[in-house]
């Protein structure tokens, strides 16, 4: 009975292999039926589209309150419009290039400081100069020596000549004869050989006349310094 048993599952390599592939089969299909993917039922449709249509009237109610609440508070603290209106704190102003007052003839041997700082391209420092310099040389007998004065440029004096007047009256005279050596000097127009040839024409000769100087000093500075020579 054994053998006889043993016999009936005894099989053949081939047989084995049929058997094998079958059983994969078998188990294949099972698979298949127990892991087959989900599709959702109609029900379960149904109540998506119940969750979807709840939250959309739920944005809804949402999105009419905040409107409702925007409108309330509008009404209560209503907006104002402000316009912006810049101003430059540091306004362009106007200002006027200073112009000196219509100028009068002066005479340089009378005029003040004042006055000659009413001329243009004179201002209060060449204005003192042109004062202590008139004191050095006694006066002035020409609008011309006003470009002698350190800093003035000639052709300021030039622009402003038809505004100059010169009176000899208050012209200072050296006496050749009787002024000291320190004296003739201190003017701008004598240097000290200058000087010294003038003594020894007076010691030479007692008494000197204008010409007498004339022959002794160079030709452009008798011209400049004849004018205070007495």
């Amino acid at each position: 009975m054994r053998e006889h048993l043993k016999n009936y599952f005894k099989f053949s390599k081939t047989e084995k292999r049929g058997v094998l592939a079958l059983s994969s089969l078998l188990l294949l299909i099972m698979g298949l039926i127990w892991f087959k993917p989900f599709k959702p039922d109609d029900k379960t449709l149904v109540n998506a589209d119940k969750f979807k249509e709840k939250i959309a009237q739920f944005y809804e109610a949402d999105s009419l309150k905040k409107k409702e609440f925007e409108s309330r508070y509008k009404k209560t603290y209503p907006q104002k419009t402000y316009t912006k209106t810049y101003t430059n704190s540091y306004e362009k102003k106007e200002f006027k290039k200073f112009e000196k007052p219509p100028i009068e003839p002066i005479d340089i041997n009378l005029a003040t400081e004042h006055d000659f700082d009413k001329l243009k391209g004179i201002g209060e420092v060449l204005a003192q100069r042109i004062i202590q310099y008139r004191q050095k040389l006694g006066g002035f007998y020409s609008t011309s020596q006003l470009k002698e004065v350190y800093g003035i440029k000639p052709e300021v004096v030039d622009q402003n000549k038809s505004y100059l007047i010169v009176s000899k009256a208050g012209l200072s005279k050296l006496n050749i004869n009787t002024s000291e050596f320190k004296t003739l000097l201190k003017h701008p127009y004598l240097e000290y050989n200058d000087v010294k040839k003038i003594f020894r024409m007076r010691d030479s000769l007692k008494t000197i006349s204008v010409l007498d100087v004339q022959r002794a000093l160079h030709d452009s500075t008798f011209t400049k310094i004849s004018p205070y020579l007495e």
